[in-house]
């Protein structure tokens, strides 16, 4: 794929709507390192009608967590097959002094569980996803209850599921204030469209580290129904990296 990529000199349409969070990154790194950079390439995205769990569900697993401590709440995937770190996403710092993790911590708790006792980072940062539709509204909560946040001594930041750009400047923000004393580490478990900002960040700062939860397995279907169509143009990036 990296060379097919790289050879590429026509149009590149990228279809996110399917793909794991860390090949969107994967991908968007490789377009943006070759020499054509992202001219002439696209995001697209679909969103599902229906987003599974149910506010139901998800309320009736919290509950039973709450009487039986060892229940697995798990949701849309089956646990973590491993921390993945490939080597075009490693950082080419020098890991010295402390590390950052920074997370969109989901309803799959034990990503984090996972990240956090594999990396065992010094700080946290947390992204909470805000979903553009009110029928979501209630997510954003219920995740931090999920991964009992309150828990970690973490800095809190929200950004949009859907518009890339305010992750992408959050994340900007956070390496001009961390990056000269701490190694980052950006995990890519929140949406899509935060998952392109990872990608596109990463493209720019090769001396942060991604890292990956690998999901188990998937629950099927993972979504319900075809809703909004969206288009990216990446032209607009390749100017800021000549």
């Amino acid at each position: 794929l990296l060379e097919r990529l790289a050879n590429c000199d026509g149009r590149v349409f990228v279809d996110v709507s399917g793909m794991s969070r860390l090949l969107i990154v994967q991908v968007l790194v490789a377009l943006g390192n070759r020499k054509a950079r992202f001219n002439r390439c696209f995001v697209a995205y679909t969103v599902a009608k229906i987003y599974p769990p149910s506010q139901n569900e998800v309320e009736a697993k919290i509950a039973q967590r709450n009487i039986d401590p060892t229940y697995s709440v798990l949701f849309l995937s089956s646990g973590v097959f491993d921390v993945t770190i490939v080597p075009e996403l490693s950082s080419t710092s020098i890991p010295l002094g402390q590390t950052r993790l920074i997370a969109f911590p989901s309803l799959e708790a034990y990503q984090l569980t996972a990240l956090r006792a594999e990396l065992q980072p010094s700080r946290f940062t947390f992204i909470a996803g805000i979903p553009p539709s009110l029928a979501n509204a209630w997510r954003p909560e219920a995740i931090q209850r999920i991964n009992r946040v309150d828990t970690v001594k973490h800095d809190a930041l929200t950004t949009s599921t859907l518009d890339y750009r305010e992750t992408l400047d959050c994340l900007l923000q956070l390496y001009g204030k961390h990056s000269e004393r701490e190694r980052l580490l950006i995990s890519p478990t929140g949406s899509k469209m935060q998952t392109v900002a990872v990608g596109l960040f990463r493209t720019f700062m090769d001396d942060v580290q991604i890292v990956y939860p690998t999901p188990k397995g998937f629950r099927s279907p993972y979504t319900e129904g075809i809703g909004q169509l969206y288009s990216l143009p990446l032209d607009g990036f390749s100017a800021a990296l000549t």
